[in-house]
């Protein structure tokens, strides 16, 4: 699983990020969408997919949702940067969604 963190401006409640999830969760191949709101500022945004995620494809579903996309970075291990905790829960709730899809228990 490759997990891909973005800055996202323009949230200004709870509905505002309940509607960018949806429309992040909607992208192909992303498995998990989370994120901690900022009003006023850049909300950090964590999306865990199969393969790497095209930015393109996550700025497309962010305007669509009516916000900006203000940053990407991705990373293989949600292990570092200031969105790690983020990042981590959001990769462990995926692997135990695929887990639970194939009948694996964890």
């Amino acid at each position: 699983m490759v997990v891909t963190g973005f800055a996202v401006a323009g949230l200004t409640c709870g509905v505002c990020l309940a509607a960018l999830l949806e429309r992040l969760r909607a992208v192909d191949d992303v498995r998990e969408a989370a994120a901690d709101l900022v009003v006023g500022g850049a909300t950090s945004v964590v999306v865990t997919s199969g393969s790497a995620v095209r930015v393109e494809s996550m700025r497309r579903a962010v305007e669509q949702a009516g916000f900006v996309l203000t940053s990407s970075d991705q990373f293989s291990a949600p292990r570092h940067g200031s969105g790690h905790l983020l990042a981590a829960r959001t990769y462990s709730r995926a692997r135990d969604n695929e887990s639970r899809k194939e009948g694996v228990r964890r």
